[in-house]
């Protein structure tokens, strides 16, 4: 995966990574991250970046707002749709 929400739909839908990142809502695609360094982690190995941190990926996420992919549930914490 080339791309950050398609990287995190392929671990929603693969039910071996619910430690780290989960579906709340299906219906209405909702997904929590369960475990943000875990995800970076992760996330830095399929990109082959060592050094990457949650705070990098969140960087991604909040950039996928403008463009309406991702947008984040209000008062939920790790929560995003």
């Amino acid at each position: 995966c080339r791309l950050l929400w398609e990287f995190i739909h392929q671990l929603l839908v693969d039910s071996k990574y619910k430690h780290l990142v989960c579906w709340e809502n299906t219906n209405e695609l909702v997904f929590r991250i369960v475990n943000p360094t875990g995800l970076a982690e992760l996330w830095g190995h399929q990109k082959n970046r060592t050094n990457m941190t949650y705070e990098k990926l969140s960087r991604a996420l909040r950039y996928y707002y403008k463009m309406n992919i991702i947008r984040k549930v209000p008062g939920k914490r790790l929560t995003y749709k």
